[in-house]
């Protein structure tokens, strides 16, 4: 599972890590280095943590599928609405 997971993440994940081993590498400056990648490590596995914390709570929110079907065409409608509306506000008004 973790592995499947890391194969998924990486290609978010490789750029940034690359990018501050680099940085840490051309300054040399192993504290600030080492507080930036715990950093990193803090904000990528935060989000996990706080996932696993809370998988029993989905049962409950999954109850709220039976209200869940209005929420697509409401956010169609809002979303063409929107459009529209920009649309024509930026067209020249006709005289």
């Amino acid at each position: 599972m973790g592995l499947t997971f890391g194969l998924i993440a990486s290609p978010c994940s490789t750029p940034v890590l690359a990018t501050l081993l680099t940085w840490v590498a051309t300054t040399q400056n192993l504290v600030l280095g080492g507080g930036l990648l715990i950093a990193y490590a803090l904000g990528y596995v935060t989000p996990l943590v706080i996932a696993g914390t809370f998988t029993a709570s989905i049962k409950k929110i999954l109850e709220l599928r039976r209200w869940s079907s209005w929420i697509n065409p409401v956010s169609g409608a809002l979303l063409l609405g929107f459009g529209i509306f920009s649309l024509l506000s930026r067209l020249p008004a006709i005289q």
